[in-house]
């Protein structure tokens, strides 16, 4: 018999962008109480002034699925965001979701692994990573661009 679990974030930091407010408890669930970042500079046009990375622990079994959901919002429009998996096997993040266009008004995005779901948890410890990115797509209403991250789940499905 299987189950999925929801899993929330245990930790959180950012590998680019910069902590404006909030925190852990912020992305543990849907109720407006946001993890807010500030554009970073980044070396490179093409990669993401905000990425915020987020740990939680999955469930004990056989995992048979790993799903990422988030819901959040930016200050302007010509966004989009990115979700991704950490693969413990590989060594590095998967892109598993991207949306055209993120909104000023909190929106559900959802990204899924595929091939072989055990490498999304980490061995013996159980940890799970992810990442979800902002980046530049189109022009922006304003220079200093905003995220706020409502809530960051995995859904975890395991024998």
């Amino acid at each position: 018999v299987s189950k999925t679990w929801p899993v929330a974030p245990t930790a959180f930091s950012y590998f680019r962008g910069t902590h404006q407010s909030g925190n852990v408890a912020s992305l543990a669930s849907d109720d407006g109480n946001y993890l807010v970042a500030l554009m970073g500079n980044v070396p490179i046009a093409t990669e993401p002034p905000v990425q915020l990375e987020v740990e939680g622990t999955a469930p004990t079994g056989e995992v048979l699925g790993v799903e990422l959901r988030a819901v959040a919002k930016v200050n302007t429009p010509g966004l989009s965001q990115r979700l991704y998996l950490f693969d413990w096997v590989a060594n590095s993040y998967v892109q598993v979701g991207a949306t055209q266009g993120s909104t000023m008004a909190d929106s559900l995005h959802v990204g899924s692994a595929t091939g072989a779901f055990a490498n999304f948890v980490q061995a013996g410890t159980r940890k799970v990573k992810a990442k979800v990115a902002f980046v530049m797509t189109g022009p922006t209403a304003v220079f200093v661009w905003t995220t706020s991250v409502d809530q960051v789940q995995w859904n975890i499905r395991v024998r």
